[in-house]
């Protein structure tokens, strides 16, 4: 019995070591954005990106407008929707609205530890329409 608070403690360790740690928290990233060069933040939300070995991304977001900004003032980057893009030469592209030319949010940036930053962009039908900055943290 006097080992028994050594077997104890080995047993709970043990147990806690073997705690499955859940695949998809890898995926999920803080996103705020920024409007234009001020650092108001107009959108926050969570992404979910998929990184393939061809250096594709693939994904799906959730944001919401905040700091009394709204749809006219960042475009369609607000609500839920999937993303598509790729990395190239050390830099990511994403669009938060694929298919779609002419109402989109494009985001370029680049990676940094456990951190993406960069700017958006939002395309509209007359061009470049309203944009800044962003930044993905990991979880």
């Amino acid at each position: 019995m006097k080992n028994f608070p050594k077997i104890l403690t080995i047993i709970v360790c043990f147990l806690l070591s073997c705690e499955d740690k859940n695949q998809d928290d890898d995926k999920q990233y803080e996103y705020t954005a920024y409007y234009g060069k001020s650092l108001r933040v107009c959108v926050q939300g969570k992404m979910e990106l998929n990184i393939g070995t061809d250096s594709t991304i693939t994904g799906t977001w959730k944001t919401e407008v905040v700091g009394g900004f709204s749809e006219n003032d960042v475009g369609p980057q607000i609500g839920t929707g999937e993303l598509k893009g790729n990395i190239k030469d050390g830099k990511f592209y994403l669009q938060m609205n694929p298919g779609f030319i002419d109402n989109n949010i494009d985001l370029t940036g680049v990676s940094f530890v456990d951190e993406y930053s960069g700017t958006w962009v939002w395309i509209s039908f007359v061009g470049i329409t309203s944009s800044g900055s962003f930044k993905l943290k990991k979880k």
